[in-house]
């Protein structure tokens, strides 16, 4: 198992997102967050796609997430959270 530490900026972006959002998105963000850390903390090197170096991105509707992993130490590090927006 990986630790999930979702560091400062990420959290403040989803407490923005949380607090915006109306109450029929309030559910699927749960939702959304309780399967990222899920996945990320079960199989993080599986999840999403590598982008530059070791950076890597996810989505789990209705969220997108920029993570690293640092495999030694088992720790999976969130450094981006953004609302994804459906056209």
């Amino acid at each position: 198992m990986f630790h999930v530490e979702w560091r400062a900026q990420a959290q403040i972006s989803l407490l923005e997102i949380w607090l915006l959002a109306d109450t029929a998105l309030l559910s699927p963000l749960r939702d959304a967050i309780n399967e990222l850390e899920r996945r990320l903390a079960s199989a993080p090197l599986d999840e999403g796609e590598i982008r530059q170096g070791s950076k890597r991105v996810a989505f789990e509707s209705p969220l997108g997430i920029d993570f690293s992993v640092d495999d030694e130490k088992k720790l999976v590090k969130v450094a981006k959270v953004w609302l994804v927006r459906r056209h």
